[in-house]
């Protein structure tokens, strides 16, 4: 026992409370910005929190202060480590050593990708309105717009050849507004001889 005491006497130990450890078990690794420099030894709760105690094991690492401490995935198989981020700029306004943050999960990955999904569809429709009231563009082309709704690579198509229509449109307003305006220049020349 004294040799183990001694043995991680020599190792720098850092504890912190996080909201949620998502997983994190007792030596899942430690990494800071992707390299694995330690492990932890000990997750309790207390109160509403997660107490995490971890040990650098890397000699000479030093955690800068301010750095961001969350829980991410490290592998196929679900397992997880304790990642630490340095601070982003020099400043540490809550003076803290560690700064925890939420666990990264694949399910709020997927909702943002749902939302961003979401906002195009709904771009995409503002758009559509616009060039409709505009005359760009006719209702009839609308039966293809429900196809989209299928899959992502019907939505993608479906977009691509709608921009396509869109920006020859586009183009040849931009060329009868470029000839009108030539005209009319033409004829301020004309007027002014």
């Amino acid at each position: 026992m004294l040799a183990k005491y001694n043995y991680k006497k020599n190792f720098n130990t850092y504890q912190i409370f996080l909201p949620d450890v998502d997983g994190l078990i007792n030596g899942s690794p430690v990494r800071l910005m992707g390299i694995q420099i330690g492990y932890v030894s000990q997750i309790d709760i207390v109160g509403e929190d997660v107490y995490v105690k971890f040990i650098i094991t890397e000699p000479n690492v030093k955690i800068p202060p301010g750095s961001v401490t969350t829980v991410e995935f490290t592998g196929l198989g679900g397992s997880k480590s304790l990642e630490l981020y340095p601070p982003k700029s020099n400043q540490n306004p809550s003076g803290k050593l560690l700064i925890p943050q939420s666990p990264k999960r694949i399910h709020d990955s997927l909702g943002l990708l749902n939302k961003m999904f979401d906002k195009i569809i709904e771009i995409t429709y503002n758009v559509s309105n616009f060039m409709d009231q505009v005359g760009i563009i006719k209702r009839q082309n609308a039966p293809e717009a429900k196809s989209f709704l299928k899959s992502p690579e019907n939505f993608l198509d479906f977009s691509n050849s709608w921009l396509d229509k869109a920006q020859s449109q586009c183009d040849k307003l931009s060329d009868n507004l470029n000839k009108k305006k030539d005209g009319k220049d033409e004829r301020r020349q004309n007027q002014g001889n």
